[in-house]
């Protein structure tokens, strides 16, 4: 922690037109005025009441976007919150009556999706002012759990209320036009993973009831087909390849490749430990996978080549419940751990009972530690970075009152 802080209490909240504000009293901002020395604590938002369940940051750097809940009262509310990162303050906030099923980020425009009374709302807001800047509403039985972004159109998918397929709605990004559909034909998929703008990939149930991948072109045209075991556990995909991870019922679980443009099964190999959790980088060349740790084992992180599944490094830690971010070229990854600790990690004080702490690692692309920060009190809930690992956004939850806290690092 720096020794120069300004603290500010943000008694008000800037709102544009059509925009609703979460309500949040006073919102604590610590700005710490400090160069981008890696590691440097950048600021911190604390939110009574609230929780911080998830985040992103825009591409360009200078916006973050959290995703919050209160849940104190008899009527729960559920937002969305733009922060600037140079200065720390909020630039908008967003209101909801149900959690966002999705929200992703480009260079101009937040994406949200919603669902409510059997509709699903799509909707784009300002990225540096959150005003509104156009709104779908389609009737549907369920959807909205994806959200893809490309330069040409941004999609969205629902399983259709008259014939219950899963079908891909299109948009303009500038102005929300139904740009078109896509009808898979197929009932309930679990997600859509990916695109390269000309195609989209689904993973999930197929027709014949066994699970897998299936490419499509905008138009409707099945490009391949590639079945996957029904035991998936985790999934993600990286530039042209799609990681997932399976437990069988009899041997060892087993992690695997996809790649996306041929729907070829690149590799599938034994887990080398047990998987709790993956990330791609972006560029699809390095999984990462965590294991918390256990009685007889610490947690640890192993990177895999992501073209051959063969092992990189491997890194332990001291602690559990680890999560996971990592660069587009994974230069960098960042780890959140659950810690506990006997004395205050920002030295005001020493001894006295044990407490819980969120403990930030930054890692350089051989998994060798670079730098680490603690916060005292704190449960880890998740962590973000920038394409470039740059900047990092660390969320946590309070120990000892309902409060969410995000801290933006510089990540070096």
């Amino acid at each position: 922690m720096p020794n120069r802080s300004i603290v500010l209490a943000l008694a008000f909240v800037l709102v544009a037109p059509s925009v609703a504000a979460l309500p949040l009293p006073c919102l604590p901002v610590i700005i710490t005025c400090a160069p981008t020395t890696p590691g440097w604590l950048a600021w911190e938002q604390r939110a009574p009441s609230n929780s911080f369940n998830a985040t992103a940051i825009s591409p360009d750097g200078s916006v973050v976007v959290l995703e919050s809940a209160n849940l104190s009262g008899a009527s729960p509310s559920y937002g969305l919150r733009g922060v600037e990162w140079s200065t720390g303050h909020t630039l908008w906030t967003l209101a909801f009556a149900s959690p966002p099923a999705a929200f992703a980020l480009d260079s101009s425009r937040v994406y949200v999706t919603t669902t409510s009374y059997e509709a699903l709302n799509t909707t784009a807001y300002g990225l540096r002012n959150g005003t509104l800047a156009w709104a779908q509403t389609n009737f549907t039985l369920s959807g909205g759990e994806s959200i893809l972004v490309t330069p040409s159109w941004v999609g969205t998918v629902e399983v259709d209320a008259f014939n219950g397929h899963e079908t891909l709605l299109r948009y303009a990004p500038a102005n929300g036009t139904l740009l078109g559909t896509l009808d898979t034909g197929i009932d309930f998929y679990d997600h859509m993973v990916g695109t390269d703008g000309s195609s989209v990939v689904f993973v999930g149930t197929n027709g014949s009831s066994a699970h897998g991948l299936n490419a499509f072109s905008l138009n409707g045209t099945l490009l391949w087909s590639t079945p996957l075991p029904d035991t998936l556990q985790f999934f993600q995909m990286g530039g042209p390849t799609f990681i997932y991870d399976y437990f069988q019922w009899f041997g060892p679980s087993r992690i695997g490749a996809v790649n996306l443009t041929t729907g070829a099964v690149a590799w599938d190999e034994p887990e080398p430990s047990f998987v709790e959790s993956l990330v791609v980088s972006a560029d699809g060349r390095t999984v990462e996978i965590t294991h918390s740790g256990d009685y007889f084992y610490p947690p640890e992180i192993t990177a895999l080549d992501g073209a051959t599944g063969a092992t990189r490094w491997t890194t332990s830690f001291s602690g559990d419940s680890e999560t996971v971010a990592v660069s587009a070229n994974a230069s960098r990854t960042y780890v959140s751990l659950h810690i506990q600790t006997s004395g205050n990690t920002t030295g005001n004080a020493t001894g006295g009972p044990a407490w819980n702490a969120t403990q930030t690692w930054a890692l350089d692309a051989s998994g060798n530690p670079l730098w680490n920060r603690t916060l005292d009190h704190a449960f880890p809930v998740g962590i973000a970075t920038d394409a470039l690992g740059s900047r990092v956004v660390e969320l946590a939850a309070n120990e000892t009152a309902v409060a969410g806290i995000a801290r933006g690092y510089y990540g070096g």
